[in-house]
């Protein structure tokens, strides 16, 4: 892309941005390798490629977790710089999503090749050449995949919209309980007290229905007409067992007599598919379900944009948003792609670390390296690996020079990445914790809190933004009580007739989610409370009832599966995982955006 053809009032080349402050983003569980080329990729492609330099970013790790600290203003301006670009440049779009498509393909082409190979064949000078693709080809995609995660500032300017020219009643309404509510005592009209709380509970109602409205209306804008790996997967694997159903039915015909005495009855169909692990029935049934939603989701959303007629940046900010919310996900499964593809190379590159460890402490004769035997303490574990910068790991494999375990033990104490005014630093052990402090006290932002919980009190409700209602059934609320009917047609619908109101109350028990291995105990039907989500947690997230997450927006992870999985979703409460826990049953109110504890855990 040629980006001299541009206006040249977008064309800005930011060494650093007008303010500094920190504000934390999120904790997640990741390695120093993978967090190393994040910054290498901000420094060495990021300005090459979008034409920007890329927000400023902190990254602190303690303990396996790396905790991300944004910049605030940074993001501002640099989403001020996407809807320039978005509203003057029409190429733009095509030009990230179709860059970000190519390099996840050459990631994918370069992995399945190395996964292909026997590494222990080949020398270490070859290795250094595999490393090289894998660091690469990794670094190549992440300037396409961050940009689509700075989008807040066209999600605002389409949210704008939708709120001056969505149709509803909110306004007749508020209007006819004015009217409505003033009685005429013969001399003038007058409100009652109980009229006017009347009066103000009907029109926070009715501005709640509105929000909840607009906010659905956005997200079947920004549905994607194509399909996520994670519902590629979940089609192919429902298709794999429809074919399978199909043979265990003719198998069926076949030999369901073989039991059949007086007293021993037929094989039945049910027997066959439990003896093959299927426990399931319909799989094609529920295939198509999933392409008949993604067509009708389309329509809906073609209808949406023909009755509204938005202007042309506004179709451009919406288009924007599909694309980039369709990318971030496709991203962040083609970059574990990358890393389950690369491990065989981490394998390889440690064994050969622990055989050279154990020669230069032992004076071990060269010739016999590949038969000397590694200690305990020689060993160079494949996480050991993970906590070297690619440079050490080459001019390990190309010049012999061994790897600095002290080094590594100290970046697993602490490490501190930081990318300000288009520089990288990084920082290890005390020193890390020690500029940790500085830059943190110096420059974060004070986040207000929106919730308080009393020191003698736990907190009964919990507060966050609905991102999917999910495709659950409905239930209808009378005289108290709550009985399930049919399916919900409307994501968070909320209609009375005298006593009786639909609404979205689901029911569960709680399962706190902070690891991979915490995900691995969630049960079917357990709600999933989190920090954030990723795509590690994808049988977790299958297998819940809900969702549940302190970070996030209407973009975020989580709203992108919970919405393609059909799972209903609140996101952004701050708190969940700190008030909730292990065994509490709670309900979500998906029209409310609320959480309630019913009971505690054991």
């Amino acid at each position: 892309m040629d980006f001299n053809t541009i206006d040249t009032d977008i064309k800005v080349h930011h060494y650093g941005y007008s303010n500094m402050a920190w504000k934390p983003l999120g904790t997640r569980k990741s390695y120093f390798f993978r967090n190393f080329l994040i910054y290498e990729a901000m420094q060495r492609k990021f300005f090459d490629d979008i034409s920007i330099t890329h927000p400023n970013l902190l990254t602190y790790r303690e303990q396996m977790f790396f905790t991300h600290h944004d910049d605030k203003e940074g993001n501002k301006e640099f989403g001020e710089f996407l809807l320039k670009r978005c509203k003057n440049d029409k190429q733009f779009i095509s030009y990230v999503v179709d860059s970000g498509i190519i390099s996840a393909k050459k990631i994918m082409r370069f992995g399945k090749w190395l996964y292909s190979k026997d590494l222990s064949k080949y020398n270490n000078k070859q290795l250094a050449k595999f490393l090289r693709g894998v660091s690469e080809t990794y670094m190549n995609l992440f300037p396409y995949f961050s940009t689509t995660v700075f989008v807040d500032r066209i999600e605002k300017e389409v949210l704008t919209f939708l709120e001056n020219n969505i149709e509803n009643s909110i306004e007749e309404n508020k209007e006819k309980n004015r009217g409505g509510n003033r009685e005429d005592n013969g001399e003038k009209n007058s409100i009652s007290a109980n009229a006017l709380d009347r009066n103000n509970a009907k029109n926070k109602e009715n501005d709640a229905k509105k929000k909840q409205k607009i906010q659905s209306v956005f997200m079947k804008l920004i549905t994607s007409d194509k399909f996520s790996i994670i519902m590629l997967e979940q089609i192919e694997f429902l298709e794999m067992a429809a074919k399978t159903e199909e043979m265990i039915k003719a198998h069926h015909e076949r030999f369901f007599w073989l039991p059949t005495t007086d007293e021993s009855p037929a094989w039945t169909v049910d027997y066959f598919m439990e003896k093959a692990g299927l426990k399931e029935r319909d799989y094609k049934k529920k295939s198509d379900a999933i392409r008949e939603t993604q067509q009708k989701n389309q329509k809906e959303k073609n209808e949406i944009i023909k009755r509204l007629n938005p202007p042309t940046h506004i179709r451009q900010c919406i288009r924007m948003l599909e694309e980039f919310t369709w990318l971030r996900l496709y991203s962040r499964n083609i970059f574990n792609f990358a890393l389950a593809h690369s491990e065989p190379l981490f394998e390889e590159i440690s064994k050969r670390a622990s055989i050279c460890s154990n020669v230069i402490k032992n004076d071990v004769i060269k010739n016999d390296v590949i038969n000397s035997e590694v200690t305990g303490n020689d060993v160079i574990t494949i996480e050991d690996i993970k906590f070297c910068t690619p440079y050490e790991l080459r001019d390990f494999l190309v010049y012999g020079k061994e790897l600095d375990k002290a080094l590594i033990e100290q970046r697993k104490e602490a490490v501190l990445f930081i990318y300000k005014n288009g520089n990288f630093s990084s920082y290890t052990g005390k020193e890390a914790k020690r500029v940790y402090n500085l830059e943190v006290e110096k420059n974060t932002v004070t986040v207000k809190k929106s919730h308080k919980q009393s020191k003698t009190k736990s907190l009964l409700e919990i507060k966050g933004v609905v991102v999917s209602s999910g495709n659950q059934p409905k239930n209808i609320e009378k005289d108290g009580k709550i009985e399930e009917s049919g399916k919900i047609e409307e994501s968070g619908k909320i209609e009375e007739s005298g006593k009786i109101k639909e609404c979205r109350k689901i029911k569960g028990t709680v399962r706190i989610v902070l690891t991979t291995e915490d995900g691995k105990k969630l049960k079917e039907g357990d709600i999933l409370v989190a920090r954030n989500t990723n795509p590690n947690l994808i049988d977790a997230l299958v297998k819940a009832k809900a969702i549940i997450t302190d970070e996030g927006g209407i973009t975020c992870h989580a709203a992108i599966v919970s919405r393609e999985l059909g799972k209903p979703c609140i996101v952004g409460t701050k708190i969940a995982t700190k008030v909730l826990k292990d065994g509490d049953v709670v309900e979500l109110d998906i029209g409310k955006g609320s959480v309630n504890r019913l009971s505690n855990g054991i």
